[in-house]
Formats: structure tokens, sequence, C-alpha cells
């Protein structure tokens, strides 16, 4: 099977859709029994780091909602998935990204900043013939080498919630390899019915937990 064959009809990305939302969903409380019985067994319950802490404030709701289930999921789409359909606005989209995250510390250049993205725009629009070049290449690699730029997708994915922990340890291992599974499958939604989908899916799976902490 040949994950780049891309869903055409809306009906077939709303299966698509569910179908990647019930693995998602079961996925999260595959994680859920896994930590209970890690901390049954006399594992520590990792510590999240400050900064994390900082955004996951329940005490500024609109913010919590904002960061955690609007912004994180768009940023974290756009730099792992943007790209996988090899396309100049894909490539485009994951530079600017990765511009932003580089820069976006250094409060007294956000004139560089938004050079450098105006640069990268130029350069994929209308210097870079070599893209073109590279994608059908890819086009022409066969399904398992392709299958390889996902995997990378959702590794890179997974392990980046490293940073959200303290320290490293059983339950954090087991938390990232489950964000690498569920990277997997939302690279798979982008691939097969676009970007948009991953985004609302990843948007959704965010929502969840966090509207029963606002509730709690």
């Amino acid at each position: 099977m040949n994950i780049y064959n891309r869903n055409n009809s809306i009906k077939d990305k709303l299966i698509q859709f569910i179908l990647c939302a019930l693995v998602l969903a079961t996925l999260g409380v595959l994680q859920y029994i896994i930590m209970r019985l890690l901390s049954d067994f006399g594992f520590e319950l990792p510590q999240k780091t400050s900064r994390f802490n900082n955004v996951v404030d329940t005490k500024n709701i609109l913010k919590l909602i904002v960061l955690v289930v609007f912004v994180g999921p768009l940023i974290e789409e756009l730099l792992f998935r943007s790209w996988l359909q090899f396309t100049k606005v894909g490539f485009m989209i994951f530079f600017a990204v990765v511009i932003y995250l580089g820069f976006k510390h250094i409060r007294y250049d956000y004139c560089l900043l938004s050079l450098l993205i105006l640069l990268n725009i130029w350069f994929v629009f209308y210097k870079s013939k070599r893209l073109k070049k590279i994608k059908e290449l890819i086009c022409f690699l066969p399904n398992n080498i392709k299958l390889s730029f996902l995997v990378l997708s959702s590794l890179l994915f997974g392990f980046s919630h490293l940073y959200n922990y303290q320290e490293i340890s059983m339950i954090v291992l087991v938390i990232c390899i489950i964000k690498v599974l569920a990277g997997f499958v939302l690279g798979y939604l982008r691939i097969k019915s676009g970007l948009i989908w991953s985004i609302a899916l990843h948007v959704l799976i965010n929502f969840i937990p966090i509207s029963f902490l606002i509730l709690r």
C-alpha cells in the first residue's frame, strides 16, 4: 500500500480522521494504564520542567486553552509534518517555523526575524528549482524508503517531548514512545488527507485532557 496516494473525497477524509482519532484515543488510554502500573510498581511520576508548568497554568484558563489546545498543536504540525508531502509550500512553512523558533527569543531582533522568513519564502518560491527535482526523485523511491521520512518525523516528534520533563526515567521513555506512535498516526493522516486534518485532530486530542483538567 502506498500511503502517498491521497484521499480526495471529503467522505474518505472524514473516515480517515475518525479512525485516526480512535487510534490516538486508544494510545492515550494505554499511556494512562501503563503510567498507573509503573507507578504501582514503585516508579516515581516524572516532574515537569518549570517552563512546561508555566504554560500549563490552570489559574489562567484562557492562556492554557490558547497555548496547549491551539498554538502547541499548530506549531508541532507545521514543524514535524508540513514537509511530508515534499511540496514548495510545505518546505516554506517548515523553514519559516524553524526560523521563528530559532530567533523568537531575540526580542530586539523581530525585524531580522521577519526578514529571514521573507527571504525563506522568496527562496522557496522563486529560486528553489531543485525542490521540484527532489520531489520527482522521491516519487520514484520505493515505498519503504518514503515511509522512512514518516518514521523520522514521528521519532523527532515523540522524543521532542523529553524537554517537558526535568529528567529521563522509565515513565518518560514510555510517554515518548507513545508520542512517537501518535506522531506516526498524525503523519499518516497528514499525508493521506492534508495538513489541515492533522492539525484539527491534534487540536482535538489536546483539548480532551485539558477539558477534564479545567472541569476537575
